[in-house]
């Protein structure tokens, strides 16, 4: 879940380029989590 959650549902080279489904369903969600914690963190 921790490496999966970089990749880009899209599909992407990182860091092991799968994509859409391939990507494990909690890495999606834990992605989700993720930016949502990052938005009110920017400068």
């Amino acid at each position: 879940m921790a490496a999966e959650h970089h990749e880009k549902f899209k599909g992407g080279v990182y860091p092991s380029g799968i994509e859409e489904e391939q990507i494990h369903r909690y890495a999606r969600i834990y992605k989700i989590m993720d930016v949502y914690d990052a938005l009110p963190s920017r400068p």
